[in-house]
């Protein structure tokens, strides 16, 4: 994912983009996102996060998501980097 959004981040900047596919990807992504919540009857905002929410108070849930999302961004960036090097 950290990979489509960095073409989409090209394709907005007007750079060039290397791989088409992860932008239909992002794209795609988006698109059945609204489409389920269409079906749904609209979009529903809670600040609940399934089970992990009933561990975790609010204080502690969001930097623990905020870390996580730090940490596989880290990691598929360093997984891109070791494809990159061994191919």
């Amino acid at each position: 994912m950290s990979g489509a959004y960095r073409q989409v981040r090209f394709l907005v900047l007007g750079q060039a983009i290397t791989e088409t596919w992860r932008v239909c990807f992002f794209g795609g992504l988006i698109a059945g996102s609204l489409l389920a919540a269409i079906l749904r009857g609209g979009p529903n905002f809670t600040l609940g996060y399934g089970n992990l929410a009933a561990v975790l108070p609010l204080a502690l849930l969001v930097p623990t998501l905020f870390a996580g999302g730090i940490l596989i961004g880290f990691g598929s960036r360093w997984a891109e980097a070791v494809l990159r090097d061994t191919v």
